[in-house]
């Protein structure tokens, strides 16, 4: 390579790094006001707990919300907090006079001898006000302390219930035997037209004959079936007359005694 390619390739680089400085810089910027919650959550408190939470809004359909707990202390010692955002006071407010001068009652001095003392034409910029007492310009409705709102938590709809019949248990408990009562416990059981009771598990499916039928209850014969097994257990549930498919759950089950 020739020394005038070698200083094209150096003065090349030396621009990227000077580029590549230039965007860092730009991209580690410190923004005055900074979100306190993420997107799609809003800054609160809960009635139940004294930590304040950033919580979501209710869901379109179920109303089901969540949250989690903001940060603790909310805003860091340099910031205040004004609505969802912690703002830097540094970005509210400025000295008004140079770092070369002092104040002194609304006016900026430069120097101290006698005769030496220059006054500069120093105010605060259009929309910041002058606290005369300190000589800080302070940005109007910036940074001003505001009260994190107290709210209750929204409650989730309930689940729908499920509809038709549903078998809670059985009676006796215990094992039952053939040829005995069992009482089906349970609600929405309705009437019993178009209904029947029926045993399954094991690869059998045994109907049960009814012998009274309630809207809560529904009581049935165990039949002495060779199909059923003592010591077996078996799931008992309310299905459609001619055995085309089950309308309460069958996740109860029953075990015949020995």
């Amino acid at each position: 390579m020739s020394a005038t390619q070698w200083k094209l390739v150096v003065g090349v680089l030396a621009g990227l790094i000077v580029l590549g400085s230039g965007m860092v810089t730009a991209v580690s910027a410190d923004p005055c006001e900074v979100r306190i919650c993420r997107s799609g959550y809003t800054l609160t408190r809960l009635r139940d707990r004294p930590q304040p939470v950033c919580q979501s809004d209710p869901a379109p359909i179920t109303g089901a919300i969540s949250f989690y707990y903001a940060p603790d202390p909310i805003c860091p010692p340099d910031a205040d907090l004004r609505g969802q955002n912690c703002v830097k006071r540094i970005c509210c407010e400025k000295p008004m006079c140079p770092t070369d001068a002092r104040y002194e009652n609304g006016r900026c001095l430069r120097g101290r001898a006698p005769g030496g003392i220059v006054i500069l034409r120093v105010t605060c910029e259009t929309g910041w006000d002058l606290d005369r007492p300190t000589g800080i310009c302070k940005k109007r409705d910036c940074g001003a302390l505001l009260s994190v709102p107290d709210l209750p938590i929204a409650v989730p709809a309930p689940p729908p219930v499920r509809p038709g019949p549903f078998v809670a248990g059985f009676q006796p408990q215990g094992c039952v035997r053939k040829n005995s009562s069992v009482t089906i416990l349970g609600r929405e059981f309705g009437s019993q037209t178009g209904k029947g009771v029926a045993l399954g598990g094991h690869g059998i499916h045994v109907d049960l004959v009814v012998t009274t039928w309630g809207e809560t209850q529904i009581k049935v014969t165990l039949p002495n079936d060779p199909r059923i097994q003592e010591g077996q257990w078996y799931y008992i549930g309310v299905e459609k007359a001619g055995h085309t498919g089950w309308l309460s759950n069958i996740d109860k089950t029953i075990t015949v005694c020995r």
